[in-house]
């Protein structure tokens, strides 16, 4: 990957504090959702290893990619393509418009609003919504369903432009975007700016605590620059003038929070709970980094040992899901190839091209029919209930 399309950086993004040395290191891996239109292809490579910053407790990547690197005309990921995810976002928009009983007089903005997966809930109930999304397919397709989306990176000068010509918001949300952008401050003084005095943020966010207590080594990559605990997403917040009032587990992506915000509020149990429960537990001062550092290179080595020898037994095995978390995955596990006949994935956008790095073609989910495998590993793993219910078919017939 050339040189320029990538930042290492020896201080923290957030408070500027030295970063030790690397928590785990993942070497030079392949860029997430950097397929290719040819096998092998190692253009798109970078430095990844996890650091922990003593002072703030932000646990952040050394190197970044530039933004454009990644979320530009090729980016690959369409949210409503994921039937699951559409309907728990039908869920969470009626939850909301009760909640802070909004109306055609409200306003609502959603920050990295991809294809309008989530918007088109408040659209339809008749309240004024938009969208800010980088992502160029992404932006059209949102926009030929009648939602207004905006397309460039969120900044504070972003948010200033919006209030050009638009009040600031009753309702602001963020989700999985927070732990993307490299200059944190920027965003979340830009998210305090568009956001009216009595209104709310919400955003979703994957939880540190769940990831470390998994092991979920494969969600580190690239694109996730930074894993929040509550204790440093509060911090990082109340640096810019927004107070983390309520907040709430969520069984999603190996798990998650999704933290309320606004000005001048007062913090409520589920904070000050949750806050005290991760200084208890050592996870805000950082003492459980090292242990999940073992397991990760653990757990790898177990499914690649499991991997290599279910091939060498004569087996043929494929993927399901290229996602992004899948670039990580395959490379810590050292598996190509020669040991995955191929992936399947839904996205269209994807199909036909092969996984970063890697001689391994994406193909349409119904390969699985007439080159059915004998083991099909699951790399998109935190949809697997719903794939298990798609494939039902596959286990009864033995696979």
């Amino acid at each position: 990957m050339p040189e320029h399309l990538y930042r290492e950086v020896s201080d923290c993004r957030h408070c500027g504090a030295e970063l030790a040395g690397p928590v785990l290191d993942y070497g030079i891996a392949p860029v997430a959702d950097a397929l290719s239109e040819t096998p092998g292809d190692t253009s798109y490579q970078a430095p990844l290893a996890l650091y922990y910053c003593p002072e703030c407790a932000l646990v952040q990547l050394g190197c970044h990619l530039a933004p454009k690197a990644i979320f530009n005309s090729e980016y690959p990921y369409f949210s409503s393509s994921i039937h699951s995810l559409v309907t728990r976002m039908e869920e969470l928009a009626g939850e909301l418009i009760s909640r802070y009983e909004l109306s055609e007089h409200s306003s609502v903005l959603e920050i990295a609003s991809n294809d309008g997966y989530l918007l088109q809930h408040f659209k339809r109930a008749g309240i004024p919504c938009s969208g800010i999304e980088p992502s160029t397919r992404q932006v059209k397709a949102a926009n030929r369903q009648g939602i207004p989306t905006l397309k460039a990176f969120f900044s504070r000068s972003v948010a200033e432009d919006y209030l050009g010509s638009r009040p600031p918001a009753d309702l602001v949300i963020a989700n999985n975007v927070i732990a993307h952008v490299p200059e944190i401050n920027d965003f979340i003084a830009g998210l305090a700016r568009v956001l009216n005095d009595t209104g709310t943020l919400v955003a979703e966010i994957h939880y540190l605590a769940d990831l470390l207590k998994f092991s979920q080594f494969d969600t580190v990559y690239h694109q996730h620059i930074f894993y929040y605990s509550l204790t440093a997403l509060d911090r990082v917040m109340r640096s810019h003038g927004l107070v983390i009032y309520h907040v709430e587990h969520i069984d999603v992506y190996g798990g998650s929070i999704r933290v309320y915000a606004g000005k001048a509020r007062d913090k409520q149990d589920s904070v000050e709970q949750l806050l005290a429960q991760e200084e208890h537990s050592g996870l805000a001062a950082g003492g459980a980094l090292k242990i999940f550092a073992d397991k990760a290179i653990r757990s790898s080595q177990r499914l690649s040992k499991l991997v290599k020898e279910l091939k060498q037994a004569g087996h043929s095995i494929a993927a399901y899901g290229a996602a992004a978390k899948s670039s990580t995955l395959l490379h810590l596990c050292d598996l190509s190839g020669d040991q995955l006949d191929y992936v399947v994935d839904h996205s269209p956008y994807k199909q036909g091209r092969y996984l970063p790095c890697t001689d391994i073609v994406v193909s349409p989910v119904d390969r699985l029919n007439t080159d059915t495998p004998d083991y099909l590993l699951v790399l998109a793993w935190n949809y697997v209930e719903e794939i298990k219910q798609q494939l039902a078919w596959f286990e009864t017939q033995g696979g």
